[in-house]
C-alpha cells in the first residue's frame, strides 16, 4: 500500500497531506528532544557529572511527556 492511497487502493490526497504534516511535526518534535537531551548530556560531562536515571521532559506547549 503507497501512503497516498486509502485501504482500497484508490488515491485520498486529502489523508495523505494531514498525515504528511503530523509526520512532519513529530519529527521536529524528535529533533527539538534530541538536541536538549544532548545539551543536558554535554553540560552534565562539562560540570564532571553523568546520567544515572531517565530524563522526562513535558512540552509545554503541548503537554505531551517525553520519556
Amino acid at each position: 500500500m503507497k501512503p497516498w492511497e486509502n485501504g482500497e487502493g484508490y488515491p485520498d490526497p486529502t489523508a495523505y497531506d494531514a498525515l504528511k504534516v503530523l509526520s512532519e511535526q513529530q519529527d521536529h518534535d524528535r529533533q527539538r528532544i534530541s538536541a536538549v537531551i544532548h545539551i543536558v548530556h554535554c553540560v552534565l560531562d562539562l560540570a564532571g557529572f553523568e546520567m544515572v536515571g531517565r530524563i522526562e521532559l513535558q512540552d509545554k506547549r503541548t503537554g505531551r511527556v517525553y520519556r
